[in-house]
């Protein structure tokens, strides 16, 4: 099969790194791939550099949205005219809209898909109802709670969305004690202190200001204890400041964007997530690759990945009390440290690329055969 994959984020993160997973995982299966991202994107240079087909003209995805769309929407429309595509698959609002519009204008029969992999609100406007009805062929929620927020909005019936979790690459993500070492000994953590992690772009949904108010009654109780944030974002400034006003500012170490998560992960004892919604949680799979056991809110697609006491802890979002209860049990169980580690690690080996992929090709096929009927 030929297929188009577009993403229009130029930063790395979950949702450019499922797209560049994907994407390589289908070429190894022996399809076309070509994949439509803004020139100046980590996912242009890493897509490149793993010798897939790049489409990544001057400003692509980079204007705004409304004249972005049509700009880009021209320039993939000429692309589908030359390569005639089987498959078109969408990942975002702007490349989605684009290529759809491309995909119309030019009246090219192409299969086109789209994955939601967020949470947010599916406005009801007449737009919407073209864009998830007449406009698409089939929409891939990265998780059960997508699939349930997408048919909830009343614009997909239930029959036009598939459940596929991300192709996460967890090849770097295994357990080390010569990385863990020297993480720690950049953080200039002791021995005996325990460090509890988590990784996010420090924006209000991913709760970290939840997990800085829950880990203040964790560091009353527990001298040991150390909170290592890794991520950037627009609330650094703030949360950094409300570790102050707290009084944990010397127990907190703020790492800021970090391109060797694996080392990062490696250095913890104690992985958390405390988001107040979570389409997936990439983060949390990678912490679990790593053996590490994870306490997380019991939100969206968090609860595809873990299930409480068998794989790591859930606890009730914005419940600081609840959250600290986990944290120090945890702290002070060495062997259930171990036992919900250990089958985290199992739990993280089941979202394979090569599984993602196979079930997507699958899909595809089938939307292609009744496109032909």
């Amino acid at each position: 099969m030929r297929i188009l994959q577009a993403n229009f984020h130029t930063k790395w993160g979950g949702q450019a790194a499922v797209v560049f997973n994907l994407s390589r995982a289908l070429a190894r299966r022996g399809h076309e791939v070509t994949v439509a991202v803004p020139a100046d994107s980590n996912l242009a240079r890493r897509a490149a550099e793993a010798g897939l087909e790049v489409f990544d003209k001057a400003r692509f995805f980079a204007r705004g949205f409304l004249i972005g769309i049509i700009s880009d929407s021209r320039q993939i429309a000429r692309l589908l005219r030359a390569r005639q595509f089987d498959v078109v698959h969408t990942n975002g609002s702007k490349d989605g809209w684009a290529v759809t519009f491309a995909v119309r204008g030019t009246g090219v029969p192409v299969v086109t898909v789209r994955t939601r992999h967020n949470l947010k609100r599916i406005r009801r406007h007449p737009g919407n109802r073209w864009f998830y009805g007449a406009a698409s062929d089939h929409v891939v929620a990265v998780s059960n709670a997508i699939k349930e927020h997408t048919v909830a909005s009343g614009l997909c019936p239930e029959g036009k969305v598939t459940v596929i979790h991300p192709a996460l690459d967890l090849d770097a993500f295994q357990p080390s004690t010569v990385l863990r070492e020297q993480f720690r000994r950049e953080l200039r953590l002791a021995d005996d202190q325990f460090a509890i992690g988590t990784s996010a772009r420090l924006e209000v949904q991913k709760g970290i200001d939840l997990l800085l108010r829950g880990f203040q009654r964790v560091a009353r109780e527990e001298p040991r204890a150390v909170l290592v944030v890794a991520g950037y974002g627009k609330e650094a400034a703030a949360l950094e400041a409300l570790a102050r006003e707290l009084g944990i500012a010397d127990r907190v170490r703020f790492c800021g964007f970090r391109s060797d998560m694996p080392a990062v992960l490696a250095g913890l004892d104690l992985f958390a997530l405390t988001s107040r919604t979570e389409g997936f949680g990439v983060a949390l799979v990678e912490a679990m690759a790593m053996s590490l056991p994870a306490v997380a809110t019991r939100v969206g697609g968090v609860t595809d990945i873990v299930t409480d006491g068998v794989d790591g802890a859930l606890v009730s979002h914005g419940d600081g009390d609840q959250l600290a209860a986990a944290i120090l049990s945890l702290m002070r169980d060495p062997e259930a440290r171990r036992r919900l580690g250990q089958a985290a690690f199992q739990r993280a080996r089941s979202f394979t690329p090569e599984a993602t992929a196979e079930r997507h090709e699958a899909l595809y096929r089938r939307l292609i055969e009744q496109k032909k009927l």
